[in-house]
């Protein structure tokens, strides 16, 4: 188990409840489902193998004084690299849903404009930024031990999960939400 675990329930929560047509605008331009899809996916994507994870507090004034190597070893001991190619594929799979001819060059055009290794230096930046040195150490030591190794492939099912229990208010509340996303579409449109 792993992130792609996470990754391919958010791909299913995402899919399944997000961009149900009782859901969406009857007037498709408007709310595009396939946009609402990849956009939130890419961002809970990305929340969850960057600061999901972590299991430290950032400094307490936000501003870390890590140092940019230290959150590179940091994120390599997490295993970012091999989530992050996961995650890759599963939006290339998201994307492509009804339509497997695109799934290859969906693919290589993520891997190509946002790559592991084209991101993780601004990554580790981000870190460095919120986290100091000493706080960049702790949270290395602690991914080194076994219970931080079992953080890393629990926490995406612990996040599914409780993801679930999301999923599951929003379900109860499908006709309020479809009429904010009428009410929306409604005031796009009169403008």
């Amino acid at each position: 188990m792993g992130l792609k675990v996470i990754i391919t329930g958010v791909a299913g929560l995402v899919g399944e409840s997000a961009c149900k047509p009782s859901l969406c605008s009857p007037n498709k331009s408007v709310y595009p489902c396939s946009m609402t899809k990849i956009t939130t996916l890419l961002v809970l994507s990305l929340f969850l193998i960057s600061d999901s994870i972590s299991a430290a507090p950032q400094a307490a004034d936000g501003k870390g004084d890590g140092d940019v190597h230290a959150a590179v070893n940091l994120m390599r001991a997490m295993n970012m690299k091999k989530n992050w190619a996961a995650t890759l594929d599963v939006v290339s799979n998201q994307i492509s849903q009804g339509q497997p001819e695109l799934k290859e060059p969906v693919k290589k055009f993520y891997e190509k404009v946002m790559s592991y290794d084209s991101i993780e230096t601004k990554v580790a930046k981000i870190y460095a930024k919120h986290y100091t040195n000493q706080e960049l150490a702790d949270l290395l030591a602690f991914y080194s031990t076994p219970t931080g190794k079992k953080s890393l492939e629990i926490m995406p099912v612990v996040m599914q999960e409780s993801m679930k229990v999301g999923q599951d208010a929003v379900t109860e509340h499908q006709d309020e939400l479809r009429e904010v996303f009428q009410k929306a579409a409604a005031k796009k449109q009169r403008k």
